[in-house]
């Protein structure tokens, strides 16, 4: 029955193996992938120029009256993930990218007849992911929604730390 040593994090129970395909292949391959990482590369290059302007010229005045200045950092990045996904995803900002899944809440509202969704947490210590994939019910869920729109593992938004 295998090797009881070898489990994926993300499963309740012992898997009995790892995963045969290595799903990095598949994701890499994704537009969706480089786009994700293309907005945070270009939303902490937006932060660095905000943060680093609010410090030079005639500078405490205009810090005071500008809204980047209450910027401190990039916090997390949501990805909308599609139905049955999220796991691959989960494999790849953790295995791939070297997060740590902290948290994973299957259904966060077990008790809603409409809809709901999956939303597991990765750290990567001062940034995080979160990844969302809708459950539908008697409704169609609003991630369920975004996904049909925009895609699998598409960017649904990016959530920056403040000072206030």
């Amino acid at each position: 029955q295998g090797n009881p040593c070898h489990h994926s994090p993300f499963d309740e129970k012992p898997a009995p193996s790892v995963m045969a395909v290595n799903p990095a292949n598949d994701l890499l391959a994704q537009p969706a992938v480089l786009l994700g990482l293309a907005i945070v590369w270009i939303s902490s290059l937006v932060l660095m120029y905000f943060m680093a302007s609010s410090k030079s010229g005639a500078a405490e005045q205009a810090k005071k009256e500008s809204a980047s200045s209450f910027l401190t950092k990039v916090d997390h990045v949501t990805y909308a993930c599609a139905a049955g996904t999220i796991k691959k995803w989960a494999w790849f900002h953790t295995e791939v990218e070297g997060g740590t899944l902290i948290n994973r809440i299957d259904d966060v509202r077990p008790g809603d007849p409409d809809s709901s969704m999956m939303i597991w947490c990765i750290d990567y210590g001062s940034f995080g992911v979160a990844l969302v994939e809708g459950i539908d019910r008697a409704k169609t869920s609003q991630v369920t929604r975004f996904v049909k729109k925009h895609g699998d593992h598409a960017c649904q938004h990016v959530a920056y730390d403040t000072t206030d």
